[in-house]
């Protein structure tokens, strides 16, 4: 918890600093990631760039990925605290453009990997709360793996969520691209865009719930949610699967 609460609080530290832009510049040069071109790329993906061939059969997997399209300029409704309302399902141009072309070449199957949380809330209130519950899930996962030990492995994947957190906690409008939705709302956005979901196959279920027991500390679980999967810690879900196809 000592770790989890040192990430937030760095987060929050990296927001105030933001206020100040040119000693934010200063410390903040030297971070490019890579992870930030693969991004960029999935914005600018378009139908010439999939040389798609006539009479293929496509599938599509986007795991952990499709959310930094959700990011968008509300840095307005996060200053006066609008759109309160944290169940509804806001309207996103880039990811309503994304998915009407991923539909246009008719898929026989989009797979969809997603943290199982609610980050792209306007308050960053909320966002803190939302982001305390998941990341203790996830941070008491990790414990559980590597124990007491400080390790390279348990450093790299620590950093990687603590970028995590500070996206959700220090940025705002398009900087903004740790914008985690639950299932129920990818749902609704897939629906919009004439998706409908596909069962996963009983085989599939159990093949993992096979491998969290072969290869994941005790307190994993696989469930079954309407028509996707949740990989839970403890009962809390931390990741949701889902499949989808087109309507017609």
């Amino acid at each position: 918890m000592q770790r989890l609460a040192a990430r937030f609080a760095s987060a929050l530290a990296v927001r105030l600093v933001k206020r100040w832009q040119g000693l934010y510049k200063a410390l903040n040069i030297a971070r490019l990631e890579s992870s930030e071109m693969d991004q960029d790329r999935l914005r600018d993906l378009t139908l010439d760039m999939l040389n798609i061939r006539s009479g293929e059969f496509l599938a599509i997997a986007s795991i952990l990925s499709l959310h930094v399209l959700l990011a968008e300029d509300d840095r307005v409704d996060a200053q006066f605290g609008l759109n309160k309302n944290n169940n509804s399902v806001k309207d996103c141009k880039q990811m309503g453009e994304f998915l009407a072309m991923v539909h246009s070449i008719s898929p026989k199957v989009v797979l969809l990997v997603e943290q199982e949380s609610d980050h792209n809330l306007t308050r960053l209130v909320d966002r803190l709360v939302e982001g305390l519950h998941y990341y203790s899930a996830i941070f008491d996962s990790i414990d559980s793996i590597f124990g007491g030990s400080s390790c390279e492995e348990r450093i790299g994947i620590e950093e990687t969520f603590g970028k995590e957190i500070e996206s959700i906690m220090a940025c705002e409008g398009l900087e903004r691209e740790e914008r985690h939705e639950r299932y129920a709302k990818w749902t609704v956005r897939f629906a919009r865009a004439g998706f409908k979901p596909v069962c996963l196959w009983y085989d599939s279920l159990e093949e993992a719930k096979r491998l969290m027991v072969a290869y994941g500390p005790e307190g994993y679980l696989v469930v079954n949610q309407r028509a996707g999967l949740m990989i839970c810690w403890h009962g809390r879900p931390i990741y949701s699967v889902s499949a989808w196809t087109c309507f017609n």
